[in-house]
Order: C-alpha cells, then structure tokens, then sequence
C-alpha cells in the first residue's frame, strides 16, 4: 500500500510538471508512509459511516470495534 501511495504521489506530481521523468519512486516513500499514518486516527464522520445502515450501533458493530477494525487496516496498509 505504501508503494501504491508512492506511485499515485509521484504520477500526480508529474502530471502537473512538479517532477521528471528520473524522479524515482522510492523518494516518495516516506512522505507516502506519513500520509497514510495521518489517515490512521477516523474522524467521528468516517466512525459514525461505519454503523449499520439506520445508523444504530449493536455491540458487535460498536463505534469503539469500527476505530480498532480501521486502525488494524491502517497499521497492515504500513507493513
């Protein structure tokens, strides 16, 4: 997933003529790594999305199970 982010940032920045063709991939590395950290605490909107579709939460669809379960992703994503 980092790579995939690397990729996306590098292809948009050469789009809008902010890098060269030799501009690798690799130096986006960490500044994608850094923008996929700063995903990994949900806002209250992204949480309260995560609920059933009445918008009630159950204890097995709790809001506190919908931060873990997308920080778990996050934290994969940075593996």
């Amino acid at each position: 997933m980092v790579k995939r982010v690397a990729r996306a940032m590098r292809a948009k920045d050469f789009e809008e003529g902010h890098c060269d063709p030799e501009t690798t991939i690799e130096s986006y590395i960490g500044t994608a790594r850094a923008a996929i950290e700063a995903m990994r605490e949900p806002t209250a909107a992204m949480i309260n999305s995560g609920g059933t579709e009445n918008g009630d939460w159950t204890p097995d669809n709790s809001a506190a199970a919908c931060r873990e379960s997308w920080q778990a992703m996050i934290d994969e994503a940075l593996k």
